[in-house]
């Protein structure tokens, strides 16, 4: 009888491919089972630029879903397996998700087994995709670099600013026209002029980096415009660690932090200079106000 699983990972950045797998979602004909590490967990916590109950929330949720599941496995246990054309729906639920999840929480595309998972195979693949002790091993260069990337940006700004002005607040097309997705801003406050921030690592991809980019440049744009904000002096941040010397995005970065009027370039570890200048000006939340 067929089986599968698929991975469940966290992404710090809605536009990057950076993620962390935290867990492996397993099924086979009569139930589906989620392995989560709390090691990797309590990780991508330390560095999320959201608030950790809602993570926390997402988890439970997802959690419903599988018990939901297995309860639909139960009813129809005498006639019904994972895999007859009756009942697709966890296996086609997991696919779905992987090809148009690309928010907070991402799922790997499903991958078919030949045979029932018992416990030595879960073991295994636990090991492989999970082990705490082997967490350096599993996580690519830059993606460790990005932990203490974003986790200075939530101690260093987020925390400080959060009951000051709008952090990590999602646009939309309704307030900048040219967005077809939403877009997440560390953070963003007026009084009299703008005060905002976005983080982007620049060890994405050249395609990301520059759809990245040029969305910020857009919105800070059509921000400025919407509120006649224009010829003030707004104070927009790009926060970007210096990549490596002589590697191309390299020149990508030294051209916009000598030519971009738009934005200041800062590195994570400057960010207090945003928090800072957000409570020297008496910067304030104003969407929807």
């Amino acid at each position: 009888m067929n089986s599968y699983y698929t991975l469940v990972k966290f992404s710090a950045n809605e536009l990057s491919d950076d993620n962390l797998t935290v867990g492996i979602i397993f099924a086979n004909s009569t139930n589906l089972r989620m392995e989560l590490s709390n090691f990797r967990m309590k990780q991508f916590k330390k560095f999320a630029s959201i608030d950790n109950n809602i993570i926390d929330f997402i988890i439970v949720q997802l959690k419903n879903f599988i018990t939901e599941q297995n309860n639909k496995l139960m009813l129809n246990a005498d006639n019904v397996s994972l895999f007859n054309n009756q009942n697709i729906s966890a296996y086609s639920s997991f696919d779905y998700l992987h090809r148009y999840s690309n928010g907070l929480l991402r799922f790997s595309e499903p991958k078919l087994f030949g045979k029932e998972f018992d416990e030595d195979t879960v073991k295994k693949l636990y090991s492989v995709y999970l082990e705490d002790n082997c967490i350096t091993k599993a996580i690519k260069e830059n993606n460790k670099e990005n932990l203490e990337f974003y986790h200075n940006i939530k101690t260093k700004l987020i925390d400080k600013v959060e009951s000051k002005v709008h952090t990590n607040q999602k646009l939309d097309g309704k307030i900048v026209p040219t967005l077809f997705l939403p877009y997440t801003l560390d953070c963003i406050g007026l009084n009299g002029a703008f005060i905002g921030a976005k983080a982007v690592p620049f060890n994405q991809s050249d395609e990301t980096l520059q759809k990245n980019i040029n969305t910020y440049c857009s919105i800070i744009f059509h921000l400025k415009q919407r509120y006649k904000k224009e010829g003030l002096d707004n104070n927009f941040f790009l926060i970007s660690d210096e990549p490596k010397l002589g590697t191309p995005v390299h020149t990508f970065w030294k051209q916009l932090k000598d030519h971009e009027e738009l934005f200041k370039i800062i590195s994570s570890d400057e960010v207090e200079q945003v928090s800072d200048l957000i409570f020297k000006k008496g910067a304030k939340e104003f969407l929807n106000s």
